[in-house]
């Protein structure tokens, strides 16, 4: 693993690696979405709902799956998967 990544955000990616290994987005999936979410708005940017499914869409493509995938293969598909559903959830709320 690259240790240029601080230690919450490999915490909170290593989760997602393991959560993928079962292929099911579930209510602990979704609050680690949460939990993504706001770390990237306390240390990099202000993360709006609109930005992360964006990068939902995002870390599929190669560049971002390769860098992500360094935690283990399949990490980012399943964040992928979780941060959309995570979205979609949140707009059938309104």
């Amino acid at each position: 693993m690259n240790n240029n990544f601080d230690k919450e955000l490999c915490e909170i990616v290593n989760e997602f690696y393991k959560k993928s290994k079962t292929g099911v987005v579930d209510a602990d999936a979704l609050k680690l979405v949460s939990r993504w979410q706001k770390y990237l708005t306390k240390e990099h940017y202000e993360c709006t709902d609109e930005l992360l499914e964006c990068l939902g869409r995002m870390y599929l493509s190669d560049e971002f799956k390769n860098k992500i995938d360094v935690f283990g293969d399949g990490t980012a598909e399943y964040m992928s998967k979780a941060i959309l559903k995570y979205i979609e959830n949140k707009k059938n709320l309104c």
